[in-house]
């Protein structure tokens, strides 16, 4: 793993949504970073089989961005893209993390194992997931990776959307949207905003659809990033997952 701390004038060219948050680290936070970031992939590493052959790309948290109460997965965030996605030569993950917050180092080993995640999904399929129905594998997969790291590692913090509470949305509803493109438009069920998951539970979903299909259908994590079958699959664990 490469790592290379980010700089506003030399990756002014970076994905808005990661730039506008982050802030060049101090001398200090690279320094004490750098060790935690090889640490924490090696780790993850060694519990999923997860390549560390990718660069990162790290920031801090611009703090004054971001309300005071913010929940902790707001201040450490990250993007994964994959060396055949268009101007990239290689793999690529951004991280931007805070230190001295209640939870962060727990909530940055989540984000790292998710977006390495990510990195096996991309490496195994060649191709972005663009629909609904790609996107809840995708994210269903990076999430059961991170809990499957905490639990090997002991970390106690989780997001709120890793929760085994069914929540209050229609399979059919759901179902319905599975071959529209995922969007980041308010009415996404990624999103927060408007129905049918207001509160952005297609990560929630996408969590328990996942864990149904590995703890019930007899499939190992391994195999959920090419998981064959896949429409029939997901709509028949939405069924049993949501009302």
């Amino acid at each position: 793993m490469d790592i290379e701390f980010f700089d506003e004038e030399k990756h002014d060219y970076f994905l808005d949504e990661y730039r506008k948050y982050s802030r060049e680290p101090e001398s200090d936070e690279k320094e004490f970073f750098r060790s935690e970031l090889e640490s924490i992939a090696q780790d993850i590493s060694d519990i999923t089989g997860a390549s560390t052959d990718f660069k990162l790309y790290f920031a801090m948290t611009d703090c004054s961005t971001f309300d005071e109460d913010a929940p902790i997965n707001r201040y450490v965030h990250g993007f994964s893209f994959a060396e055949w996605m268009e101007g990239f030569e290689r793999d690529v993950v951004m991280i931007r993390a805070v230190r001295y917050r209640e939870n962060w180092k727990d909530c940055l080993i989540n984000m790292m194992a998710h977006e390495m995640a990510h990195q096996e999904f991309y490496s195994r399929n060649q191709s972005a997931p663009y629909t609904n129905l790609e996107n809840l594998i995708f994210e269903g997969h990076a999430m059961n990776r991170a809990e499957q790291v905490s639990e090997k590692i002991g970390v106690n913090w989780k997001p709120h959307y890793r929760s085994n509470q069914n929540p209050d949305v229609n399979s059919e509803t759901i179902i319905n949207v599975l071959d529209e493109d995922r969007t980041y438009q308010p009415d996404n069920i990624f999103q927060n905003g408007e129905e049918p998951c207001i509160k952005a539970e297609g990560y929630q979903i996408a969590y328990l659809i996942v864990k149904l299909i590995i703890n019930e259908k007899s499939y190992e994590i391994d195999e959920i990033p090419k998981l064959a079958d896949k429409r029939n699959i997901v709509e028949g664990a939405l069924s049993e997952v949501l009302n």
